[in-house]
């Protein structure tokens, strides 16, 4: 998967991304000093999209901050997360749609799989991964007193990975597609990529020890470990017991952003009038889960889907009303949005039609 443009394929929108470079936007002054507003911090943040201002290192990594002294997850603000990337995507997709320009959006992309995603030189060996047999268990503990964690050797108390083959099918190698969540932007502790010393950005890692070990009680490692720093077996044995230690690589993914790398972005592309089916999309499943509760014991399978769909065709037809309603601003007292045939947002009382460069 090469680019956002192929990853928003996959949920159908690539029909967007082929859209016109420019588009009009008919605004009242209130909303258009917003836009304005917004588009002079993605200037300032940016560096008027060059990416050569202090919120970026020179390898166009987005700092988590300026500063470098830094109590949150990360604990350097030139450290960067998975989290940062998404919003610089988000970012780009707002600025995407305030210009007719989405160009930012591939540069964000691009860059969030260079940094985050391990390429197969920084995984490699999965082709020897076994499905049946995923993983050694490490107990977790709430404290962090009670770490290392003792790994335990016992058949069967992992269970299997049941996806794994059929992922291996589909996208046609084992590496695994996901963001790493913390990287060091400035190579400032040291590890580099691969053990190399030098490299930037660098993978590293933190949280290991549960819910007690805050940002200054972590211990920054690298993701690559050669046992070239820390103690005669790395890091390996502040977190895990084990009889003996090998090399190893490891990454830890932060789902949530990538979903929200995915899905705030082409909700913005996408438009408001994509709301509607979002919509449809939450009573659906709200209803489905009322309806599964209170009729699975009295009714038959086929009864509860009948039910199911009369209720979503229901509620489709009540969503696309009220959303009628509003866009011809037709109820008392309130300024709504309204989306034109060609996705164009028109806001509350146009009086100027203006194209933001």
């Amino acid at each position: 998967m090469s680019s956002i443009k192929s990853a928003i394929a996959l949920l159908g929108a690539s029909a967007v991304i082929a859209a016109p470079t420019k588009c009009s936007v008919a605004v009242n002054n209130k909303y258009d000093d917003y836009a304005q507003r917004a588009i002079e911090h993605y200037n300032i943040v940016t560096g008027n999209g060059s990416y050569q201002s202090e919120y970026f290192s020179p390898e166009n990594v987005p700092y988590h901050s300026i500063e470098t002294m830094m109590v949150e997850a990360p604990d350097h603000g030139h450290e960067s997360v998975s989290e940062t990337y998404s919003f610089w995507v988000w970012l780009e997709a707002v600025h995407g749609k305030l210009t007719g320009n989405y160009d930012g959006v591939s540069t964000a992309w691009s860059y969030l799989e260079k940094h985050l995603i391990p390429d197969s030189k920084n995984q490699p060996g999965n082709s020897r991964y076994n499905a049946s047999s995923p993983a050694t268990y490490a107990p977790e503990d709430d404290d962090i007193e009670n770490y290392p964690a003792q790994l335990v050797f016992q058949d069967g108390i992992v269970g299997q990975d049941p996806i794994a083959k059929e992922l291996q099918q589909a996208y046609g190698t084992w590496d695994i597609y996901a963001m790493h969540w913390i990287i060091d932007g400035d190579n400032w502790y040291g590890y580099g990529q691969q053990g190399d010393g030098k490299s930037k950005p660098s993978f590293i890692n933190t949280f290991q020890r549960g819910a007690s070990e805050s940002a200054w009680k972590t211990v920054p490692h690298p993701c690559w470990e050669t046992m070239k720093w820390g103690g005669p077996n790395g890091f390996l044995d502040l977190f895990t017991g084990d009889k003996s230690y090998a090399k190893q690589w490891r990454y830890t993914a932060a789902p949530d952003a990538d979903a929200r790398a995915f899905k705030l972005p082409t909700l913005v592309i996408f438009g408001l009038k994509k709301m509607e089916l979002i919509f449809l999309l939450l009573l659906q499943r709200l209803l489905s889960l009322v309806i599964t509760y209170v009729t699975h014991i009295t009714i038959n399978t086929l009864r509860r889907l009948v039910t199911v769909l009369i209720i979503n065709v229901v509620l489709l037809v009540a969503v696309r009303t009220l959303l009628t309603t509003l866009s011809h601003g037709t109820l008392p007292g309130v300024e709504v949005f309204k989306v034109t045939g060609h996705g164009e947002l028109v806001l509350p009382t146009p009086t100027v039609v203006t194209k933001i460069h």
